[in-house]
């Protein structure tokens, strides 16, 4: 049995949180990426293959992913993506986010926190998870785990503008 697409596309909507961060966000507890390397590591990579860091980090400085605009969370990704960053699949997966938010009913314009806005989904899924009928079991497991890679995405670009002092919350 397939789940839906309205039912997901429901899920999403549910999903909208206010666009500020909370004292919280900075304490709350990491999950561990599931293909074994963390998000520090994926992201450092990233940053670090071709000498392209200095670049990424100056691209990133620009954005807060606590408070950004589908659009620029796009415009963002073009950037990285441009300039090697991240690579054309990398790019591509990473697209899904602003797909989840257009899902969710979230304006081109419209700040979202986007933290917040996986942690959110990630609850309804597991909730989602623990009343699903057996035939719905994979498809939920899977949407589950790729908000999770995308969450720990977010928290290491999060966590590199709070290091780099370009945080506006601080």
């Amino acid at each position: 049995m397939q789940i839906p697409g309205t039912l997901l596309g429901g899920l999403l909507s549910g999903v909208i949180g206010q666009a500020t961060r909370s004292p919280e966000h900075n304490s709350q507890a990491k999950t561990e990426p599931t293909d074994g390397t963390t998000a520090s590591e994926s992201l450092n990579t990233l940053l670090a293959r071709s000498g392209v860091q200095s670049l990424g980090q100056e691209i990133l400085k620009s954005y807060d992913v606590t408070h950004i605009t589908p659009r620029q969370f796009s415009e963002m990704l073009q950037k990285l993506r441009e300039s090697g960053v991240i690579s054309e699949e990398e790019y591509l997966d990473l697209t899904q986010i602003r797909r989840d938010l257009t899902d969710a009913g979230i304006e081109a314009d419209e700040p979202v926190d986007l933290l917040d806005f996986y942690q959110k989904l990630m609850r309804k899924l597991q909730l989602m998870l623990s009343l699903a009928s057996t035939e719905s079991v994979d498809e939920i497991q899977q949407t589950l785990q790729r908000a999770e890679k995308h969450l720990e995405w977010l928290e290491k670009v999060s966590t590199q503008q709070l290091e780099s002092g370009t945080d506006i919350w601080a």
